[in-house]
């Protein structure tokens, strides 16, 4: 489970070559979204922003 205690930042979705291909902000103590791909398989970076610090990072496979 991620859990984060700042109330604001954004959470950017890449493709592998860095093209955004999500990005939405979070604001409040907690959040909740659905990110689209346009069933676009493949795979895509996530970064979530707090602060403008990068905080974490992971890999997300759409097969």
């Amino acid at each position: 489970m991620l859990e984060i205690n700042q109330t604001e930042g954004k959470i950017v979705i890449t493709d592998v070559s860095g093209r955004i291909v999500a990005q939405f902000q979070i604001t409040g103590n907690s959040f909740r979204n659905i990110v689209s791909l346009g069933n676009a398989k493949g795979i895509y970076i996530y970064n979530i922003l707090i602060q403008d610090a990068s905080e974490y990072r992971g890999k997300i496979v759409v097969q």
